[in-house]
Parts: structure tokens; C-alpha cells; sequence
């Protein structure tokens, strides 16, 4: 995926799913989405080969993960996007 298309497609989710397009290391960006507990964030991360499609983990307000393990979303629409990973983040045990 081109890298101007890969910013587009993560600020375009961002602004469709209510969340903040944020930073991540190296280049990458995603969407930090609030959850109910005020202590956890959802991060959203799209794959910038385009192979993967998205990821998500949780992280609290100082951006510590809350586990090490990256949960594979695959490629939901957009508009499932939000609840696929509230509902992988909710259900995955870290190990």
C-alpha cells in the first residue's frame, strides 16, 4: 500500500469511528478508540503492507500495553471495524 493511501485510510477510520488518529512507532499510525473502563484504550493498527489488514491491543492512559499480544483483525468494513475489535480485545486472555 502506498504510504499516502495508508495515512488517508487510517485518518478516514479515525474520523468514521469517532476516534483519535495517533502516532505509533516507525512510521506506522492508528486510532485510539476510549473504551468503558477509563484506564484502557482500544489501539486500531492497519498493516502498511496491506497483507494483514487490521490489528488491535489495548493500552492504558499512559500507553503502557496491557498485554503483549497483537490481536489479527483481518479486514472488517469500517463501520464493523470498532465493535470486531472491542469484542477480540474483550474476549482474548494474555497469556
Amino acid at each position: 500500500m502506498h504510504y499516502t493511501a495508508y495515512l488517508r485510510r487510517t485518518e478516514e477510520a479515525a474520523a468514521s469511528l469517532g476516534g483519535r488518529h495517533i502516532s505509533l512507532a516507525g512510521g506506522y499510525y492508528g486510532i485510539q478508540l476510549a473504551t468503558e473502563d477509563d484506564d484502557r484504550f482500544l489501539i486500531l493498527a492497519l498493516d502498511l503492507d496491506g497483507s494483514l489488514g487490521w490489528a488491535v491491543w489495548t493500552e492504558d492512559a499512559m500507553g503502557e500495553r496491557n498485554c503483549d499480544d497483537t490481536i489479527e483483525l483481518g479486514w472488517p468494513p469500517i463501520a464493523q471495524l470498532a465493535h470486531v475489535a472491542r469484542n477480540a480485545a474483550d474476549g482474548h486472555v494474555c497469556p
